[in-house]
């Protein structure tokens, strides 16, 4: 039966789907973890900013200046790495999406092919207990007295 022969490729073809679907899932998590990260460090910077600004208006030594300086350069650089690990993650998060496309095809097509040999082999199996019974019938007929 080819059915039996193909359910093995299917079961693989399904496991394949289903564990790029589990990837693609953690990859938009750990996508979704990175961007948040981001943002908490764009509002931590502009809140910042915002105190900066004030402590100049209220007269800030050139100490504290450099000080508030040199920690908003360093949020900046923090922000900029944080920006290339979303970027990447959103690149990592496409070639996983891609892959999973790719198994989930692969899985559905492979899906109807088994239901097609399925659905001939019942037919086949019909088409012979239906000629049995026929080869039944004209025996019985055949040997019953005229």
């Amino acid at each position: 039966m080819r059915s039996k022969r193909m359910a093995p490729l299917h079961r693989i073809a399904d496991m394949r789907q289903r564990n790029a679907a589990r990837r693609l899932g953690s990859v938009q998590q750990a996508l979704a973890h990175n961007r948040e990260r981001l943002a908490e460090l764009i509002a931590y910077r502009d809140d910042y900013t915002k105190r900066y600004t004030q402590a100049l208006r209220l007269g800030l030594g050139a100490a504290s200046m450099r000080d508030y300086g040199l920690f908003l350069a360093r949020l900046d650089q923090a922000i900029d790495q944080q920006q290339r690990v979303v970027e990447a993650g959103v690149r990592q998060r496409e070639e996983s999406e891609r892959q999973w496309r790719d198994h989930d095809m692969q899985a559905r097509a492979l899906n109807r092919v088994l239901e097609r040999c399925r659905e001939q082999e019942r037919q086949e199996a019909e088409r012979r207990a239906q000629r049995e019974l026929d080869e039944r019938n004209q025996k019985g007929r055949t040997a019953e007295p005229e």
